[in-house]
């Protein structure tokens, strides 16, 4: 388990050196009937490169149409159709790239 979880900082820390805009980092896919976004606030985030890492790993799930993270609010904007996708999966995902989930934040 020591391993996986250092291997997982070792990932989000080189990630930290990657540099992007919003505007490449946000995901897009086309709309569904059933939608929510979440307000999702994370541990560990230091710089672009770990919103990056979760975007890439969130935008994977089947179902989300849009991530957003911020390092600096330390939170993660999550838009999903509620029949492909739940906070439970969109939460275990973050966890396993080596970043916090800390809960879902009720209003920004």
């Amino acid at each position: 388990m020591r391993l996986i979880l250092f291997i997982s900082i070792l990932f989000a820390l080189a990630s930290c050196g990657r540099n992007s805009s919003a505007e490449d980092r946000q995901v897009d896919k086309p709309d569904s009937v059933n939608f929510q976004t979440i307000v999702i606030s994370v541990g560990g985030m230091t710089c672009g490169g770990c919103e990056t890492t979760i975007e890439s790993a969130v935008s994977e799930i089947e179902g989300v149409k849009s991530v957003n993270a911020d390092y600096t609010d330390s939170i993660a904007i999550i838009r999903f159709d509620t029949t492909l996708a739940n906070f439970a999966q969109i939460s275990e995902t973050i966890n396993q790239t080596g970043y916090v989930v800390l809960g879902e934040k009720t209003g920004k």
